[in-house]
């Protein structure tokens, strides 16, 4: 488990939302980090246990006592943050996923070519809106268990 202190300088927002307190039964954890927040530009990731507010231990505050004590800083936040790779959550990437087909995009690619006609150009087999009712339809069915 890593250790480590970050500064937010400045005032609010910081930019993260915080879950967990004395009172849930599990620690106190950065639950998300707004992208282009202070909190991100310090290093400050999503899973990571805080470990202090403004160097007051986080251990036996609740989460609304958390919150609060937050609330009370005006200018400069100073975090304990310990990063636990082995029960932390994944880290979101920042790196664009892949665009990559999945079966459902394979499937909708073979509705619009049944309805495309022997020169390869479109003809409206329904409306719009009676091809999103379907498409809902469709996906409720395979949510059903067998």
């Amino acid at each position: 488990m890593s250790t480590r202190e970050v500064n937010l300088e400045g005032s609010p927002p910081w930019g993260f939302r915080m879950n967990g307190g004395a009172d849930s039964g599990h620690p106190l954890r950065i639950s998300r980090v707004n992208p282009s927040s202070k909190a991100e530009s310090k290093g400050v990731r999503e899973g990571d246990l805080i470990t202090s507010i403004n160097g007051q231990s986080t251990k036996c505050l609740t989460n609304s006592e958390s919150h609060a004590l937050l609330r009370t800083v005006k200018e400069n936040l100073r975090l304990g943050l310990n990063e636990d790779k082995n029960s932390s959550p994944r880290r979101r990437s920042k790196e664009i996923k892949s665009t990559s087909s999945t079966s459902a995009d394979k499937e909708q690619s073979e509705q619009v070519n049944q309805q495309t006609n022997s020169k390869g150009v479109w003809s409206p087999a329904q409306t719009p809106e009676t091809e999103r009712k379907n498409t809902i339809l469709l996906a409720k069915t395979k949510k059903r268990p067998p």
